[in-house]
C-alpha cells in the first residue's frame, strides 16, 4: 500500500474553482447545502459533489443555478466549463 492513511471516504481532492466559488455565493446569502439543493431541484447528494468539485451541474442546472443567484448565465456556464475542460 502506499504512504497515505486509509480514510472511510474516497478522497475528494482539493476543492475546485466551481466549488470554492458555489461556497461563497451560499455563505453570502446563508444557505447550507440542503438550501442549494432544494432551490435548484437538485438531491443533497449532488449539490455535494458540485461543492467538492466530484462533478457539475448538467446543463438544465447550470439554467436553475443562474437564476436562483442572481448571476448571469453566461458567468455560471463559464465557471463550469473551467472545471471539466471544454
Amino acid at each position: 500500500m502506499g504512504p497515505t492513511s486509509r480514510s472511510p471516504r474516497p478522497s475528494r481532492g482539493p476543492r475546485t474553482s466551481f466549488g470554492l466559488w458555489l461556497s461563497e455565493q451560499m455563505a453570502q446569502r446563508g444557505w447550507r447545502q440542503g438550501d442549494l439543493a432544494g432551490l435548484v431541484g437538485v438531491s443533497q447528494q449532488t449539490a455535494s459533489r458540485w461543492l467538492a468539485g466530484r462533478s457539475v451541474p448538467a446543463r438544465s442546472h447550470v439554467e436553475s443555478l443562474a437564476l436562483v443567484l442572481g448571476h448571469p448565465l453566461e458567468e455560471v456556464f463559464r465557471r463550469c466549463e473551467g472545471e471539466d475542460g471544454r
